[in-house]
C-alpha cells in the first residue's frame, strides 16, 4: 500500500562512506499522487467515474507510461507542470465556442467539486496527453508558469 512517509533507500559505495540515496519510481509516484490528493481534495474515489479518479488506476497508468523513468524531472517539478497542464485544459475548454451540453455539465461538476479539469479526457487518456505535454515542455525548455 502507499505510504507517503515511505523511507528512502540508502546504500553505501565500497571504499567510500558516502551514502547514496535511491528513490524508486513507485516512491516518486506515491509522492506525486499525495501532492495531487492534497491539492485537489475530493478527487479520489474507490470507484472510477467521470467526476472522480481511482488512485490505483492512476498509479497503474503512471507505471505503464514510465513517467518518472522517461521524464527527467523530480516529482515536484512534474507536479508543477501538472498544475500548468490542468490550467491549460481549463482555458482551452472555456475558449471553445462549440461545446455539448454533456461536456458543459461535466465541466461545471468538476469546477464545483475539485477543479481537476484533466478528467475532461476520458479513461485516463489525460495521462498520455500530460506525458506528451511534458515531453514538449522539456524539448522547448518551457518551464515558466503560464
Amino acid at each position: 500500500m502507499s505510504n507517503s512517509s515511505a523511507p528512502e533507500v540508502y546504500s553505501t559505495i565500497l571504499n567510500d562512506n558516502n551514502k547514496v540515496v535511491c528513490i524508486f519510481p513507485h516512491q516518486k509516484i506515491n509522492h506525486f499522487i499525495n501532492r495531487i490528493r492534497a491539492s485537489y481534495p475530493g478527487l479520489f474515489s474507490l470507484q472510477n467515474s467521470k467526476l472522480k479518479m481511482n488512485e490505483m488506476l492512476l498509479r497503474d497508468k503512471l507505471n505503464e507510461i514510465k513517467l518518472f523513468e522517461k521524464i527527467k524531472l523530480n516529482e515536484i517539478e512534474i507536479f508543477n507542470q501538472l498544475i500548468n497542464f490542468n490550467r491549460k485544459i481549463d482555458s482551452e475548454f472555456r475558449s471553445r465556442i462549440s461545446r455539448s451540453r454533456k461536456e458543459t455539465e461535466l465541466y461545471t461538476r468538476i469546477f464545483e467539486s475539485h477543479r481537476f479539469f484533466c478528467l475532461l479526457y476520458d479513461d485516463f487518456s489525460w495521462v498520455h496527453h500530460f506525458f506528451n505535454y511534458l515531453e514538449n515542455v522539456l524539448k522547448n525548455n518551457i518551464f515558466l508558469i503560464q
